[in-house]
């Protein structure tokens, strides 16, 4: 092994300069294992965080049993066993939901029609550039949308709200202009 290989190998084993490498392998006559001792004799060696050196045995960390091991590998197991059941629990409540609550669409304070969430959520996915334009358009000219259902849908009906109002100074502006 070529001087220089030797000096690189031992700063990145000891983590230590490239003079104090150089320094620890000239006095141990080039021995990287040597040069290693000097250098923690003369403390200049710095252990990287979270690890241990012994040669005592008392002081080595015991290792797991293999019966913890086991345990924690069938948790994992476990864990990535019950993530489709997850999935359709989820699934299964986002149509629950979807089919349980529906959109009504009132024109001039009557209703229009009704329609489980579910067709507009399928309208949105088809072609939802169309359906957001037509629906914000049919604002202005009185249609109003109310969530109704077994869900509490209160807050969706007072953004919705909000919306009204915002729609309403757009038109009174436009009124005015």
């Amino acid at each position: 092994m070529e001087p220089i290989d030797k000096i690189d190998r031992l700063r990145e084993s000891a983590n230590v300069s490239f003079e104090e490498a150089r320094e620890a392998l000239d006095e141990t006559n080039w021995d990287l294992l040597d040069a290693v001792v000097y250098l923690e004799n003369h403390g200049k060696t710095v252990q990287p965080i979270n690890t241990t050196k012994s040669t005592n045995k008392d002081e080595i960390p015991p290792l797991p049993s293999v019966k913890q091991v086991v345990e924690d590998n069938e948790q994992i197991y476990q864990d990535e066993e019950q993530l489709p059941e997850r999935i359709k629990r989820f699934a299964r409540k986002c149509f629950e939901f979807l089919r349980n609550n529906s959109l009504k669409v009132n024109k001039d304070g009557k209703k229009w029609f009704s329609t489980p969430l579910y067709i507009p959520l399928i309208l949105i996915l088809v072609s939802w550039t169309w359906f957001l334009i037509i629906a914000i358009i049919a604002l202005f000219f009185d249609v109003r949308y109310v969530f109704v259902g077994k869900n509490s849908l209160d807050k969706v009906n007072q953004f919705m709200d909000r919306i009204y109002k915002i729609v309403d100074k757009i038109k009174e502006e436009f009124k005015k202009s």
